[in-house]
This record gives structure tokens, sequence and C-alpha cells, in this order.
């Protein structure tokens, strides 16, 4: 198991240094949250626009399931793609709030309250969880990056 999380780093780790950040969009507090995609890939949520908050359902206020993401331009040899959602406004460090990876190319959403399934592997989040946590800050603006790489 103790392997398996350091593979699941490295994988993080490789995939960051591979991303560039290409659209953006908002979060459960009032400064900007973004969406990020790699290459061409453009993200996007029916959930929340750019500028706009992340609705409290999708929160630990609310239901807490994650918010429906679709995607487009798939990059010439994607073989995968992986997800990371993350809060870098967290005390301390970056709060991860949800990783997929292995999410087949043939994949181009995500449901909403979506959980995982036998094609999408799941790593933990900051809470060790195996699943979404959606935003929760302690207090103050936190902006919520969601990364497909």
């Amino acid at each position: 198991m103790k392997h398996k999380l350091v593979y699941e780093l490295i994988l993080i780790c490789v995939l960051s240094a591979c991303a560039t950040p290409s659209a953006s969009t908002p979060e459960l507090a009032t400064s900007e949250p973004t969406l990020e995609a790699s290459m061409s890939l453009q993200l996007t949520s029916d959930a929340f626009s750019n500028g706009q908050s992340i609705p409290a359902k999708y929160s630990c206020i609310g239901k807490n399931i994650s918010p429906a993401l679709a995607w487009t331009e798939l990059p010439a040899g994607t073989q995968s793609f992986a997800l990371i959602v993350d809060d870098p406004d967290a005390p301390g460090r970056t709060w991860v709030h949800w990783v997929l990876f292995n999410i087949p190319v043939s994949t181009r959403s995500l449901k909403e309250g979506f959980t995982t399934d036998d094609t999408i592997a799941v790593g933990k989040n900051s809470s060790s969880h195996l699943s979404y946590d959606g935003p929760c800050p302690p207090s103050g603006t936190h902006r919520y990056f969601f990364k497909l790489y």
C-alpha cells in the first residue's frame, strides 16, 4: 500500500510537470478559481462558470458531490487523462480534494456525483479519502483548481 502511494505521488509529479494552464473557472469563495487543462484541452463545468463561486451543493456544507465536468480537443498521442482538484490557499500546504487517473481517452466527461468505476483509478486526497471532497475552507477566501492532464 505504501508503494502504491509513492507511485501515485510520482505519477502526479510527472503529470504536474507536463501541464500547461489554459482555462479558468470559479470556486466556493469569492476569489477567482480556475479550471486548467493541458495543451488545447478545454475543461468546463455546467455547475459553475468562470468568475462565479462553486455552488454549496459541491462543498462540505452541501451534498459534497463532484460537479459535472467535460473536456474536448484530445491532444495527439494522448493515452489517458488524470484529474487533480486542489486548493493552493489551504493553511500550510496545497490541499488536494480529488485525484483521478487512468481516465480512458474515450472519456470526455464525468457526471455530477461521479464515483470511481472499473476504468478510472482514484488516488487518495489530502483527507486520505479515495473520493471527491469538496471545498471546505477553514476561513477566508480560497481558490480551487481543476487540472486535467
